[in-house]
Parts: structure tokens; sequence; C-alpha cells
């Protein structure tokens, strides 16, 4: 609770995901910058909110091992 009190106030952008790379929580200012809250749904797939060239990229820097298909 301590942790997602610190982010909701701090003024950066801050996703939080599960092991599958979903979306288990957004920042507010994340909302405010991308055009409101439900820019980023719980739930959604990290790898298809990011443009299509840049999938695979975030895909290895986060330690996804294997894709069926990014994009």
């Amino acid at each position: 609770a301590y942790f997602r009190s610190l982010v909701a106030a701090s003024s950066d952008a801050v996703l939080m995901l599960d092991g599958d790379l979903r979306v288990t929580w957004s920042s507010p200012t994340l909302g405010a910058t991308l055009g409101g809250p439900a820019a980023v749904p719980v739930g959604a797939d990290l790898l298809e909110l990011v443009h299509p060239e840049d999938a695979l990229h975030v895909a290895r820097v986060l330690g996804v091992d294997q894709l069926e298909e990014v994009g």
C-alpha cells in the first residue's frame, strides 16, 4: 500500500505489470499524459501497447524469452 501511495502521488508515469506483462495498475499521471484514465486499462498486454517496431526490444529488456508474435 505504501508503494502505491508513493507512486500515485508522483509526477512520474508508472505502470505495474504481472509476470505476463499485463498491466495491473497505472499511475494517474500516465492516464493524464495519454489522454485519460482508460488510456492504459488494467489487464492490457504491455506488448500490444508499445509500437510494433519496439515490442521485441521491450520484451527482451523485460526478460521475456519466447514470443509467439509481437505487434
